[in-house]
């Protein structure tokens, strides 16, 4: 698709990327982390480049309210000079984490009915909290770093919090993968609702200890010298209350 001076809808990823990290990875106006690409001023139709500078991301719920003009432009226009997850230091959304006990596949090994699926250096990466009542749902919190050990994604109570200071967070369809710079991915985590969450890429620091792993196995570092001291490939664990611990 085209408009009238021929310019087509899609976004190169270079612009896409500019845009992203000037609005903080979320929509400008709430915050939350699933967003989608506008053009602001001009409008698509009107416009004979992609400016990341006119352009800007919203949520699907706020984006409508501006297409159907609820909201002006001037709206967000204003949020664009102070984007809402650079106010607060982060982009939100929630996982759809269901009844059943969620069951986490980490770069290549299966951890089921794990309170804590995975522990490093005495900090869960995931951790399940039970439903505190018959109807309720299962509770998952995780720790996310880059390999410089700087927190880039919480989750807590199934909501995921994406800090606003990464070099890039993209969300692809049921996949966030944030980077930490051009080709470096700290992490690649798709869901698969309501009760599976993959770790597909991972590099990542936890005080003394780094991780490396893809969608097959993943390797233990000592971060100082750099040296392996393990590699795990299709392991399971199940029942058991942590199923890795590392230190």
């Amino acid at each position: 698709m085209t408009n009238k001076f021929g310019l087509k809808r899609s976004i190169p990823n270079p612009i896409k990327r500019i845009i992203r990290q000037n609005s903080g990875f979320g929509c400008v106006i709430c915050g939350l982390g699933i967003f989608q690409y506008e053009h602001v001023d001009p409008e698509f139709h009107n416009s004979k480049e992609h400016d990341p500078e006119k352009m800007t991301l919203l949520c699907p719920r706020c984006h409508n309210k501006v297409t159907t003009q609820f909201w002006s432009k001037e709206k967000v226009k204003l949020a664009m000079k102070n984007p809402k997850p650079l106010q607060q230091g982060y982009s939100n959304e929630i996982f759809d984490i269901g009844q059943k006990h969620p069951e986490i596949r980490f770069a290549g090994s299966i951890l089921k009915n794990c309170q804590i699926p995975i522990m490093i250096n005495g900090l869960p990466v995931f951790k399940i909290d039970s439903p505190e009542n018959e109807n309720g749902y299962f509770q998952l919190s995780g720790n996310f770093f880059d390999s410089n050990g700087i927190r880039t994604l919480v989750i807590e109570n199934n909501e995921w919090f994406s800090n606003s200071e990464n070099w890039d967070l993209e969300v692809i369809g049921s996949s966030l993968i944030i980077r930490e710079k051009m080709g470096e991915i700290a992490l690649k985590l798709t869901v698969n609702p309501p009760n599976i969450i993959s770790v597909e890429k991972i590099k990542m620091r936890i005080k003394n200890i780094t991780i490396i792993g893809n969608e097959s196995e993943f390797s233990l570092f000592d971060s100082i010298t750099n040296k392996p001291f393990a590699k795990m490939q299709n392991c399971i664990a199940d029942h058991c209350r942590v199923g890795f611990n590392f230190n």
